[in-house]
């Protein structure tokens, strides 16, 4: 009897085991927005009969278009074809799945293909209207009906509520959506540098024919435009104006937590009121000085304007130091280490992140700089110009037609230097400073 009590606890163990398995490996269902999903879907599948392009006295229905795009093997066509498939099958996964989460999670990878193929015909339809006679008009389709937008629209819709079936937080939509924004400017930028048609304005997006001639004229043709100048130029006064800036600021930062004296909140309390003036305040005063000592129109007032001001930016540095323990400083001043030795060796080694965030604050503000430059060095000899005004140069009326490829080249280039910084100093931001003191 007691065996057979046993076998039967045993059992029950067993099954309670495997369910408890199962429920970990499946994905719970929000029933609440499987209809949603469905009903954005039939709005997408609904939108292809509705007027897709209207031009040159012209209607033509998406479906027609779309049909026209695939026959002719357009790139258009099969995006839209994915966009369907996706968004419709998906969709129907999601409704008819009930406890099993594959099915879900299948579903909405499927409608997140499909949103992207229906983004990314808004790239390619320029093109495809072209080759089969519809409508002229720019890449970003001014000319397309409301059709196209309730496709787009009903797509998003479909992955949203997708998402909240599986119970994925929504924001990543809202955030993808936001990081799209932002590329595609730059990706417009980057494309566009390799384009070899010369002139600021182009029909397509993508550029029909590819060069890396732009880049080479960038540095070979000095006649007007001396970027391998400007580029140095602006190197340098980023890198000098980087290592002074740093070393005010550590040592401003550094001296305001820890001392202790009555006057510090005064002095405090005046360094921020100061900061609070924009610095373009003082531009015209700023200028006339130089220029009364000789250093107006050289790269040695735009080092000394940027690094002027450095102790302004003390604050976020002291409220690192103040995390430090004092007991470290403490124990060295026992030993006999000076206060100047103390800041070297224990602090400086310590305090990693914010000096890395320190170096690139301080190497950003003047890398991208264009108004003091400009209103510096303007007038003067274009060799002292920094890369922000010679780029702004090239957009001139006068030369912007031969000039604007290769401008989109020296932005791509000008972007190099920042970009290297972050992902080659990314790692010393998570380092805190309880890990270094345990060290």
């Amino acid at each position: 009897m007691q065996e057979k009590t046993r076998q039967k606890c045993r059992r029950h163990t067993e099954i309670m085991a495997i369910t408890t398995m199962k429920r970990k490996n499946t994905t719970k269902i929000n029933a609440k927005f499987k209809n949603w999903a469905l009903v954005f879907a039939c709005i997408f599948a609904v939108s292809l009969i509705l007027p897709f392009i209207s031009g040159n006295g012209e209607v033509v229905l998406m479906a027609v278009a779309f049909g026209q795009f695939l026959s002719n093997g357009q790139l258009a066509g099969v995006l839209i074809l994915i966009a369907l498939v996706g968004v419709i099958v998906g969709s129907r996964l999601i409704v008819f799945s009930k406890r099993k989460g594959v099915l879900a999670l299948v579903g909405t990878a499927l409608g997140a293909i499909g949103v992207i193929a229906a983004f990314m015909t808004l790239f390619t339809i320029k093109e495809a209207s072209d080759y089969v006679g519809y409508v002229g008009g720019n890449f970003l389709m001014r000319n397309l009906n409301v059709a196209w937008y309730v496709f787009f629209l009903a797509s998003l819709g479909t992955l949203f509520f997708s998402l909240r079936v599986v119970k994925i937080d929504t924001a990543y939509i809202l955030i993808t959506a936001l990081c799209v924004i932002w590329i595609i400017p730059i990706l417009w930028i980057f494309v566009n540098s390799f384009r070899v048609d010369p002139g600021q304005y182009s029909p397509y997006f993508f550029p029909r024919e590819w060069t890396i001639r732009n880049y080479l004229t960038l540095f070979s043709d000095t006649e007007r435009f001396r970027f391998g100048r400007w580029f140095l130029n602006t190197l340098l006064v980023s890198t000098i104006s980087m290592t002074i800036s740093a070393i005010v600021i550590l040592s401003t930062a550094y001296a305001l937590s820890r001392s202790k004296s009555r006057r510090k909140p005064l002095i405090m309390m005046g360094l921020l009121i100061v900061g609070m003036f924009p610095g373009f305040m003082a531009m015209t005063a700023v200028y006339f000085l130089l220029q009364w000592i000789g250093l107006h129109q050289s790269l040695i007032a735009l080092i000394a304007i940027y690094s002027g001001s450095s102790a302004l930016q003390y604050l976020i540095v002291k409220g690192f130091f103040d995390t430090l323990p004092k007991s470290i400083e403490e124990a060295a001043y026992i030993d006999g280490a000076t206060k100047l030795r103390v800041f070297i060796k224990i602090m400086i080694p310590l305090s990693k992140p914010i000096i890395i965030f320190t170096l690139l604050t301080t190497f950003i503000i003047p890398w991208g700089d264009f108004i003091f430059a400009s209103f510096l060095l303007r007038g003067g000899d274009n060799a002292n110009f920094t890369v922000a005004m010679g780029l702004f140069d090239m957009l001139d009326s006068t030369y912007v037609e031969t000039w604007y490829t290769r401008f989109a080249a020296g932005a791509i280039i000008v972007a190099v230097p920042i970009a290297g910084l972050f992902i080659a100093l990314q790692k010393y931001y998570t380092q805190g400073s309880a890990g270094a003191v345990k060290g």
